[in-house]
This record gives structure tokens, sequence and C-alpha cells, in this order.
């Protein structure tokens, strides 16, 4: 799928431009409305970016074509400790200032209620455990019409009234310490409901890094305390902690959308799509690489979309179809079926696409020059978010540059270090892609020293112009003709 690069962010999170600090991105997200980004760093820091006026005007067809400019935050926003999760109110419109918010999740602290137009705390909610003491979580989701947000934490999901700061309305107890059914382990992943009827539309999914996924139906919980799982979805083996979960909206004639979940782990090498008519095992498999314990993105766009993006594309309305200036590879003899596209970041620093629910790969792309581990659509325009960066530092003994991989304090919160469910604790710090980190920055450490640059006979005017970004945040813009038209052939390949 062809993405040709719009706008970009590099100078609030590289090394070269932050004194050599390594402030990865951990998380990005556009707002429900589209018109902002917001990031979530390893410096406990939320950042809010704009998305150009002129870049909706022209893909909307009421302007020239977009034109790739910088992207700079308009607004920062401090957390006391590393940020664990972050997520927008469902109903926000940067025309309605009340309704910009969101809630971010802090180690050690309540979930606190930001406002985006104006940066200030517009309130709290406290988790409170058994002791009468804070329970910071590591999962934040608000429900669909924004009236109830959840909380997830170690073996027990929390829930908000949004009206009403304070205190938690009410707790999911997922195990208990002597049980041995349930969901035990920190809650890492909640999907909430996608509707209000009874069957799969009704529940809320939860998964933790004990490689389970757990279905809660509320309405049918006990008087007096909180029914336990439905069902419990787990696979031993190559399955990683649950690091995402997302219900499939496929839209396709005949296909029930919300009987579908597709989860992300960590440490592990596919998405899986569970089917909830039948959750033995998962229906598909996706690969990307994960070598981490980072949490890797995925979005998924709607073929109804993606066929509207299409007929702009013929009727020569905002330049959709434009050609790449990115290299692809297709593979377009792989079944698929109509339904929803996967795209996901991967270890490598590319974009993988892949059709659901029951189709195969439909395109890669290079992204990023370290793990792309931000990924999402657009809600309305043919735009991809992405974002990279892992844990490395470099420090200077002696005079040289020596790189090395190291643990902060955002690794307790993302769960590093707890039992992946085998017993075997998790290995600290970061795996696999960190070796490749640390190589680069040893690279680009000598190619900016002195003597590099009297042996290239290169000055620093030009070392800079060919350097390349470890830590970015990008804005791309798809072509959405050319994915319809692989989707297209894979369908017809298939009969």
């Amino acid at each position: 799928m062809p993405l040709s690069l719009l706008h970009e962010s590099v100078a609030p999170f590289d090394p070269k431009f932050t004194g050599g600090e390594n402030n990865f991105i951990k998380r990005s997200l556009w707002s429900p409305d589209g018109s902002a980004i917001l990031t979530v760093s390893e410096d406990a820091c939320v950042r809010l970016f704009a998305l150009p006026a002129q870049t909706i005007d022209a893909l909307q067809g009421s302007a020239e074509q977009p034109q790739a400019t910088p992207l700079l935050p308009w607004a920062a926003i401090a957390e006391p400790e590393g940020i664990a999760d972050c997520c927008w109110l469902p109903q926000m419109k940067w025309e309605d200032p009340s309704s910009c918010v969101f809630a971010c999740a802090a180690r050690g602290q309540p979930v606190h209620l930001w406002s985006a137009s104006t940066g200030v705390l517009c309130g709290s909610f406290m988790p409170m455990d058994n002791a009468e003491e804070v329970s910071s979580p590591f999962s934040l989701a608000f429900y669909r019409d924004g009236s109830v947000l959840y909380s997830g934490h170690s073996s027990c999901v929390r829930l908000f009234d949004t009206q009403r700061p304070g205190r938690q309305t009410e707790q999911w107890t997922l195990a208990t310490r002597k049980g041995r059914e349930g969901l035990k382990g920190i809650v890492s992943a909640i999907a909430p409901p996608v509707g209000e009827g009874a069957g799969a539309a009704g529940l809320c999914a939860v998964g933790s890094y004990s490689r389970k996924i757990a279905l809660m139906d509320r309405k049918s919980r006990p008087r007096g305390g909180v029914k336990r799982a439905e069902a419990v979805l787990q696979r031993e083996g190559g399955m990683g902690g649950v690091t995402s979960l997302q219900w499939l909206e496929t839209g396709g004639e005949g296909v029930g959308g919300d009987m579908y979940l597709l989860s992300g782990h960590r440490k592990d090498n596919a998405l899986r799509l569970w089917d909830l008519r039948s959750y033995d095992t998962p229906v598909c498999e996706y690969p990307r690489t994960v070598a981490t314990h980072q949490k890797f993105q995925f979005d998924c766009l709607p073929i109804a979309r993606l066929q509207k993006e299409r007929q702009k594309t013929k009727g020569g309305q905002g330049g959709i179809g434009e050609t790449s200036e990115v290299p692809m590879e297709t593979d377009t003899e792989t079944e698929t079926e109509t339904g929803v596209v996967v795209a996901t970041g991967t270890q490598e620093g590319g974009v993988l696409f892949y059709g659901a629910p029951n189709g195969g790969p439909l395109a890669a792309a290079p992204a990023h020059f370290s793990p792309s581990t931000g990924c999402s659509f657009h809600p309305t325009l043919p735009l991809l978010l992405t974002s990279s960066g892992t844990r490395e530092t470099v420090a200077q003994s002696g005079g040289k540059h020596v790189s090395s991989s190291s643990e902060s304090e955002s690794d307790r919160e993302e769960g590093l270090g707890h039992s992946d469910g085998d017993g075997s604790k998790a290995r600290r710090g970061e795996m696999g892609a960190g070796n490749r980190g640390v190589g680069r920055e040893r690279k680009r450490a000598k190619a900016e020293s002195p003597e590099a640059t009297e042996s290239t006979g290169k000055s620093q005017e030009e070392t800079d112009t060919c350097y390349q970004p470890v830590n970015a945040l990008r804005v791309w813009l798809v072509d959405c003709a050319l994915l319809a038209d692989c989707l297209a052939k894979n369908e017809k390949t298939g009969d």
C-alpha cells in the first residue's frame, strides 16, 4: 500500500535534538474528530499536535494538493511519573472545548482528566484498592458514549462515572489469590463493548500479561458482585502477553463484525483474530515481528471507507491516488475476504497491511529507522499516523560514545518483570531491536566524530543532511485505490 510522507515531527523526541536524551514515543493517537494528535513519550509528557488545516482542505477537495510540512506541538502536559496509558473522550470535537479532554494514567497517580484546549486539569479519578490506597492503572478505555471510564489493574478492572470524578463506582474482580480460575495478572488492554445488545456486542474484552483474554458481561452480573468472565481465550506456547485489543467492525454483508476480536502481544510474532462463536483457537494469525516488551499498536480500516476513498480517487478529488514515493512490496496471490484492512508496525520499522477477517498479506512499506510502535488510521481521511523509537541510551565515557540498553521507571508501568504465565520472569530491558539500535547509535556517533569528518572529507552540514532520525512522529498519505485493487485481486484469486 503506497505511502507518501506529509508531516513529520522529530525535534521533541530524537537524541540529536534533545541533548542526547532518547525521548522515544510510547504511544500516538488521533483525536476522535481527527483534528489533533496525542503522543506519550519517555519523558512522562503528553504532547499535542494539530493536523494542518491546509491538509484537511486538500483531502476534502476544497484546496490544492497537501504539502509536506513539519509538525510542531502546541502544548505539552507533564505528569510526575512515567505514563502507562492515555485515551481520548470518544465525543471529542474541537469546536466544543468542553469535549476536548483525554484521560491519562501515570505511575503512583490517580487517573487525570486533562483539557486538550487549555492544558488544565479537569478532574481526577481515584482507583482505590482494599487498603484504601491509590492503585495506578496500567490501561485505560472509555465506553463509546463517554459515560464510563475503564481502568485496568492487577486481576481487576475498575469503572468510573465520568460525570462524577472521584472513587470507582464499580469493580470487576477477575481472579483471586487462591483461585485457580479467572484472569490473573496485570490487565494491560481493554476493549469496551461496541453496543448494548445481547451477545458479543455487549461484551467487554480485557487482556493481561498472563497471556489470557477474558470476556465480561456487565449486565448479567449477580447483585452484590461481578460475574466472572463468560469465556477465557488462552493459547499456551508462543502467545505473548496481551498488549492491545480491538473489536473488528467488518461492515461486510453476512459477516458478524462484532463477533471478531483482534489481539496484539508483546515479544510475539503475530496478531491473532478470534471468532467468539468458537474461541478455542484463533481463526487467523497475521505475522509481525515484536521482539521487545513495547506495545505495538495496530488499527483497522473498514472496507466501506476504503471504497469511498477509491471513488474520490476516480473522481480526481484531493489527489488521493498519487504515486507513492515509498517503495512497496505487494502480494496479491493470497486469499482474503472483504472486511477490514489491518495495519500494524513492526520491529524493523515497517508497516504491514492485511485483509481481515480471512485475508492474507496485502502490502508492506518502510516507515521508520527504528521500531514502528505507533500505527493508526485517521477517522475520516486517507491518512496513517505512525511513530517510532525504543529504549536506548547514549552515554559519554572518556570522550567516547557508549551505547547501552537501560531500564527506566516506565518498565514497571508496562509490566516488565512480571510473569507471562509460564512461571518464568520476563527479562527487563529491550530485546532484539535493542542490539540493532545499539549498532545504529554507534555508527551515528562515529559518523559525527571529528575523526570521521576528516577521513571522509564531509562537513557537519553534509553529515546532518544524511542523518536519519531514530525517533519520529509521521503522518502518511494513503493510496486507497491501490489498496482496494489488492483486495479485489485477492478476492478474485480466492474465487
